[in-house]
């Protein structure tokens, strides 16, 4: 719901949707939490805190390009682009870990996800022709 202000073209001046998107999902963990009576420990702060900053970032990043290709009306590359930049940084991160190692069959799977992808996207595109 909070992407359709991108989507319609309504302006949101004072940056609301990433503290609101936010804000929801943090109450959201908060009472599931208190329902189950868990107490966090000292790491579980840590992680929790690196998370939702990453995550806030996420949030800022993801809404400033819905605004900026909704002015363009290509708002049809933002989830493909998304998804695709998702799969690389994650393949990326396997590798310079090296928790996985990448043969022949497994880049060859990487490029027919990302080609998917990017199909969707042309899709998209080949709609605003039409």
């Amino acid at each position: 719901m909070i992407q359709e202000i991108s989507l319609r073209k309504v302006q949101d001046p004072f940056n609301l949707r990433a503290p609101v998107a936010l804000g929801v999902a943090g109450v959201f963990l908060w009472t599931v939490a208190a329902v189950r009576r868990e107490r966090a420990s000292a790491s579980h702060w840590r992680l929790g805190m690196l998370t939702g900053v990453l995550v806030a970032v996420g949030n800022i990043i993801a809404f400033a390009g819905l605004d900026g290709l909704s002015g363009v009306d290509r708002t049809c590359l933002f989830y493909p682009i998304a998804i695709g930049g998702s799969i690389l940084l994650y393949a990326s991160f396997q590798l310079l870990t090296g928790r996985e190692t990448f043969d022949r069959r497994r880049l060859a799977g990487l490029a027919c996800g990302l080609l998917g992808v990017m199909l969707l996207a042309l899709k998209g595109l080949l709609a605003l022709g039409s």
